[in-house]
């Protein structure tokens, strides 16, 4: 058993834990399957051992397990698949998976997403069919998922770790998924959902892209003929910190600013 004693208080803080899961169901009948399947399919530069998917070239390692047939998961996959669009050619391979495989990692950066990202990458090259960021809900075809990694840039860890078209029941829309980024998600308040939701990727997309400085107070537009909204910090997260989704770097609301 370990002894943990408290440490006297610095200035400095440790940044947020966050943890990003990926839920991949594949063909594998038997867990030595999986196995195989991997070093055979990365060419020997991914390799299972233990609970650990290990990157042989760079040493980056992060959690996996596999767990047997699960009979909700096909249609949790068909749920959410309608938002993504995954094709019904996807859908009908899933609803016949053996195994899933589920990768777990540390993020909360752009780097710790990028070695989740790879693995996702690696188990479906091995037979995975699709994956589901579970830390965010957010559906991929195995293609999609090929094509995002192919380069991993920046927009593209974002269009697979973040997820900014949820609405909730007033219906004002927000993202969920930016803490694997190591930002803050945004809900938008009092417009419509068309609107609404291409603001908040274009919102989203600079925050990760530029990396700017913001500051509440400050305000955002889109075009020069669009809405303009003030960036406040919103006190009341739609996620608490004992939900999965929760975002511990907090919550940017962006509030409509009337025209005058």
């Amino acid at each position: 058993m370990f002894n943990f004693f408290k440490k006297r208080r610095t200035k400095q803080t440790a940044p947020p834990k966050v943890e990003g899961i990926l839920c991949i169901p594949g063909s594998w009948k038997e867990r030595n399957d999986i196995l195989h399947a991997i070093v055979e399919a990365t060419e020997g530069e991914y390799i299972f051992a233990g609970m650990v998917l290990m990157n042989t070239k760079t040493g980056a390692a992060v959690k996996m397990l596999i767990e047997p047939r699960d009979e909700t998961l096909p249609e949790k996959f068909r749920h959410l698949g309608m938002r993504s669009q995954v094709s019904e050619e996807s859908l009908k391979q899933i609803d016949a998976y053996e195994q899933a495989v589920y990768l777990i990692h540390d993020t909360g950066s752009f780097d710790s997403a990028k070695i989740l990202a790879l693995a996702g990458r690696a188990i479906l090259k091995a037979g995975g069919y699709g994956i589901n960021v579970d830390t965010c809900n957010k559906i991929f075809e195995k293609d999609h998922w090929m094509d995002l990694t192919a380069d991993a840039s920046l927009y593209n860890l974002y269009e697979m770790f973040v997820h900014d078209a949820i609405q909730d029941e007033q219906g004002n829309l927000f993202s969920c998924g930016m803490q694997h980024l190591g930002l803050k998600d945004t809900i938008i308040y009092g417009l419509p959902a068309k609107t609404a939701h291409s603001t908040l990727k274009i919102w989203g997309s600079y925050q990760v892209i530029e990396q700017p400085v913001l500051k509440i107070g400050e305000t955002f537009s889109i075009a020069p003929d669009a809405p303009r909204f003030r960036i406040l910090k919103e006190k009341n997260p739609v996620y608490q910190q004992d939900e999965l989704f929760y975002n511990p770097f907090g919550m940017w609301k962006l509030k409509l600013i009337n025209p005058s």
